[in-house]
This record gives structure tokens, C-alpha cells and sequence, in this order.
């Protein structure tokens, strides 16, 4: 799916790519998620990266979008799947609109323009004052990656360069509260 609006526009929305299985779990395991987090997927999409971060043994694993029609098969996705997904949620909304008091762990595919990903950064960052705790970002794609570094409460730990041979054709870059996953 291409770009839809102008990056300026607050409802624009970076075209969607799917995130291949493999390198989902690879990222969600470097990130050692485990039943205490509540991981959330912002830009989810179908909510592949959602049921990865579920099948890991998160507490519980969001997706967000704004495209309504991507959540509406994300939420069959999860009817449909095996299993309990009580613990699985997908909300159609903007990601600043998102509630991260209880979000642990944060992924990303580049999954809007700079002007949203400040407002983001802005609500986590004021969530973590609010309630410091243990938290992780995953940024696939990161183009707006100085918008991350500049939250006081996030170092960068690691970034996974692009690598053509093992099929990773999209850098990945980490951010923590802690010293280390």
C-alpha cells in the first residue's frame, strides 16, 4: 500500500509493509519480551508483529493504526486464530492517541512522519517520568530515529544495519530505559 496524505498532514500514513516473520520474532527475542510486558505495535497493520509479541508469552500485545480497514482484519486474524488471544488487542486510532502508562515495550516500522513521531515520543516520554519502569523500542525503517534519540529517558543501544544477504533489507534500531535489554 503506498503513502496516503502529505507527511505534514497529522492523519498521514507511511505505506504499509509487512514485517516477514523471521525477522519480527528476531527482533521481538532481542528484545527479550516476557510475560510481565505489555508490548504494543504501532502502525500494526494486519498484526503480524502483534501475534509474535503474543506467541513470545507477552502479557498482553496492542496493534495500532489509523487505517481502520487494516484493524478490522487484524481483529478477524485474531478471532480466527487458535488458542486463547484474549490478551491480543487492536484499536483503530491515531498513535498519539494511544495510552502507554502499562506499554512496556514499543515496535516500530517507520509508521508515520516526524510531526506525529514527536507527539509520540512526547506521550511516552511523559509516561515514563510519570512511572519509570523497565521499557524497549524496536524501530524498523528508523527515518525519524533523532526523534527517539532526543527523549532524555531512551539510549540507544544498538542499530542492525541493512543486510542484503540475509534478507534484512530495512535497519533496526533499539532503544532502552536500562543499560541493556
Amino acid at each position: 500500500m503506498p503513502a496516503i496524505g502529505k507527511p505534514t498532514d497529522p492523519n498521514f500514513q507511511v505505506h504499509y509493509v509487512p514485517t516477514p516473520y523471521r525477522k519480527a520474532f528476531k527482533i521481538l527475542k532481542h528484545m527479550e519480551l516476557d510475560e510481565e510486558d505489555t508490548f504494543a505495535d504501532l502502525g500494526c497493520g494486519l498484526g503480524r508483529v502483534v501475534f509474535c509479541a503474543h506467541w513470545l508469552g507477552a502479557k498482553k500485545s496492542i496493534g495500532v493504526d489509523i487505517n481502520e480497514d487494516l484493524i478490522a482484519s487484524a481483529q478477524r486474524n485474531a478471532t480466527r486464530a487458535k488458542g486463547n488471544t484474549t490478551n491480543i488487542a487492536f484499536l483503530a486510532q491515531p498513535a498519539q492517541e494511544t495510552d502507554f502508562d502499562a506499554v512496556t515495550s514499543i515496535y516500530m516500522f517507520h509508521p508515520f512522519g516526524s510531526g506525529t513521531m514527536q507527539e509520540v515520543m512526547d506521550k511516552v516520554s511523559a509516561s515514563l517520568k510519570a512511572r519509570p519502569r523497565r521499557f524497549r523500542l524496536a524501530y524498523e525503517n528508523p527515518v525519524n530515529a533523532h526523534v527517539v534519540d532526543a527523549v532524555d529517558d531512551l539510549e540507544r543501544l544498538e542499530d542492525w544495519p541493512v543486510d542484503q544477504q540475509s534478507g534484512s533489507t530495512y535497519a533496526v534500531a533499539f532503544w532502552s530505559t536500562e543499560q541493556g535489554f
